[in-house]
């Protein structure tokens, strides 16, 4: 049984008879009934309390731009509170940086191509066991509540998944001042059951627009260097000139100012859960580019660098002691943590394909080498500066094993370009190594990974027209 199962304390008994009429207490049949009352009494009594599970997911939020990473602006008061009695993971990766299929892995344990869902838009099966349905046959109320257009049931098929699914959006994204409001209301009302909670915070995802008392507390008068391109969902106008702003540093303001507001959202959130009875875990789907490519800055969801596949854990829990776990983590070992950390079965996810992380949050360390893989869809036009033309119907997989990456990217006729990168030496990805002697091990890590990472990508049946205008409006690639 999991060190995080506590049990309630058994009070003192007292029985009250009744004065008269009174059978003597060394009767054998009352001795007796009274021995089995107890009994059960007792048994009840010291059953597992059940802990609330609480998971907030942080839409495009990088490690590097919060307080707990080591980030110098106040974009995350409330989150480096939470992570001041947490363990907080610094190297979690994603497994794949587009929110449908990011979100999947998360409440699976499965990665992308098990799944099935590689791409925003595509759905669920009906047959794949997730969190929520396991959790509402353990007696949980199971409640999501959702910001922004791609994780909508009609968009992801996770609405099965829980009792209250609360999309209902009036624009493709909704702030998360409503979200949680509407969060708290459901849970408040399910006092009487162990709750799973999940809410999904979009305020920081492009195109970047804070509320403007927000978004002041981070202007600057730095503009940092100038980018020639600017994805046409993100771009801002100069109110003076009318053309489009290209200084870096203005977007990058705008970035943080949307999470030091999504981060408000948070603190209210956690102002109204009982930590002492509850496991938390906040933690972002994938990051975001922002100055590092200046061709093509402000954006995810088709280059596999770090900036987008490495992601915020912070994880909470009654009797948890508060530690930074160095180790590479992925995605997909977290529900089966978390089921643990619940008392229950991790394998109940049947094709869990994470591991426990119960060890390292213990405070062991990683015995020999742990690899990670990442996938994500690509899109030629992010590399026309440099006259590379890719295929567009598969996958660009990456693999990392402690300080190195290989990442690659689908050509036309079957080929692919490969990255290696040294990130001890070029943490940036800015210099791939040409010859490295362990490029065809990484190679064999990926292919073993995933054996049909060569085929063709098939958009989900429910990516109707509509919806991919939609979803490129949000900066979205099809």
């Amino acid at each position: 049984m999991s060190a995080f199962v506590r049990r309630m304390p058994c009070s003192r008994l007292s029985f009250a008879f009744p004065l008269k009429n009174r059978t003597p207490l060394r009767s054998p049949n009352l001795l007796l009934l009274v021995g089995t009352l107890m009994t059960g009494w007792l048994c009840l009594a010291c059953v597992p309390e059940k802990k609330n599970l609480v998971i907030v997911t942080l839409d495009t939020v990088r490690p590097d731009h919060l307080g707990i990473y080591g980030y110098d602006r106040p974009t995350s008061p409330h989150l480096d509170a939470l992570a001041a009695g947490s363990v907080v993971f610094d190297n979690a990766m994603s497994h794949s940086i587009t929110t449908g299929p990011a979100h999947t892995t998360l409440f699976t344990g499965q990665y992308p191509h098990s799944h099935g869902v590689r791409r925003n838009g595509e759905v669920i099966s009906a047959e794949l066991e997730t969190l929520g349905t396991l959790l509402k046959a353990q007696g949980y109320a199971t409640g999501a509540f959702v910001s922004g257009f791609p994780l909508t049931d009609s968009m992801s098929g996770l609405g099965r998944s829980f009792e209250e699914y609360d999309d209902e959006l009036k624009t493709l994204r909704r702030n998360g001042a409503v979200t949680v409001e509407n969060a708290l209301a459901w849970y408040d009302e399910q006092k009487s059951s162990p709750r799973f909670l999940w809410v999904h915070l979009y305020d920081a995802h492009g195109p970047y627009e804070p509320p403007e008392r927000v978004a002041e507390q981070f202007e600057s008068d730095e503009r940092g260097p100038w980018a020639p391109r600017i994805p046409q969902y993100q771009r801002k106008l100069d109110p003076q000139s009318g053309g489009i702003i290209t200084d870096v540093q203005v977007y990058v303001n705008h970035y943080d100012a949307g999470i030091r507001y999504l981060d408000r959202h948070l603190g209210r959130l956690l102002d109204e859960i009982d930590l002492e009875r509850t496991v938390v875990l906040v933690i972002s789907d994938h990051g975001e580019t922002l100055g590092e490519r200046l061709e093509y800055p402000f954006d995810h969801g088709s280059r596999l660098f770090e900036e987008q596949t490495r992601i915020a854990a912070v994880l909470r829990a009654p009797g948890l002691v508060a530690r930074r776990v160095g180790g590479l983590v992925g995605m997909v070992d977290f529900p089966g943590t978390l089921l643990e950390m619940l008392g229950l079965d991790p394998t109940s996810l049947p094709l869990n394909q994470g591991r426990s992380l119960l060890p390292l949050i213990e405070g062991q360390t990683d015995r020999g080498k742990r690899a990670e893989f990442a996938e994500c869809t690509v899109a030629s036009f992010i590399f026309e500066f440099e006259g590379i033309k890719l295929d567009e119907d598969r996958l660009a997989t990456a693999v990392r094993m402690g300080n190195h990456k290989l990442t690659t990217y689908p050509t036309p006729g079957g080929g692919e370009l490969t990255y290696f990168y040294d990130l001890a030496q070029d943490p940036g990805e800015l210099t791939p190594l040409v010859e490295h002697p362990q490029i065809p091990e990484y190679l064999e890590l990926l292919n073993r990974w995933s054996a049909n990472r060569r085929q063709r990508v098939q958009l989900g049946k429910s990516t109707n027209e509509e919806a991919r205008k939609k979803m490129e409006s949000l900066g979205y690639v099809f």
